[in-house]
């Protein structure tokens, strides 16, 4: 069975309902029939200090592909189930940030178990922030890992 990856975003500000008028973090349902503001998330930004050396891991140990090289210092990354986008920008520096703090997390789905994943991950060298991966119910477990900048992701999957 292919391989399937798919991110989702947690931003607090895009749970909240808003309207045309209303100021950011407002109450209240947006009136019956009206668009919603966001539909899904197309492209993730990952801000990294030495664009080569995180064009590598996530090509090489996550297996995305590169899909266009734009400057010395931007590319974008395209998951092979074509699912997700990232748009990989060099010369930053990013916060550093834990297990704790308020961040930005990706969690991404996959049909392998977590428990696979977990040890691929491993193997390939990547900094595990957990001794293995934790149940959330009885049919997910989820752990996190850092990528060479400390940009933490999430899996999420069956045990």
């Amino acid at each position: 069975m292919k391989k399937a990856l798919v991110v989702f975003i947690l931003l607090g500000i895009l749970a909240m309902p808003l309207r045309a008028g209303d100021p950011a973090g407002s109450k209240g349902s947006p009136p019956k029939g009206e668009k919603a503001l966001f539909e899904s998330i197309r492209t993730v930004a990952v801000y990294v200090t030495d664009l080569g050396r995180a064009k590598t891991f996530y090509t090489e140990v996550l297996g995305f592909e590169v899909s266009a090289e734009v400057t010395p210092t931007l590319c974008f990354l395209q998951s092979r189930s074509g699912k997700i986008s990232l748009y990989l920008e060099g010369g930053q520096k990013p916060a550093k940030t834990d297990a704790r703090t308020v961040r930005l997390s990706f969690f991404l789905q996959t049909e392998q178990s977590a428990k696979d994943v977990y040890k691929a991950l491993k193997a390939r060298g990547v900094k595990l922030l957990q001794e293995a991966p934790e149940p959330v119910d009885e049919n997910t477990s989820c752990f996190q890992f850092e990528d060479p900048d400390g940009n933490i992701l999430e899996v999420s999957g069956r045990p």
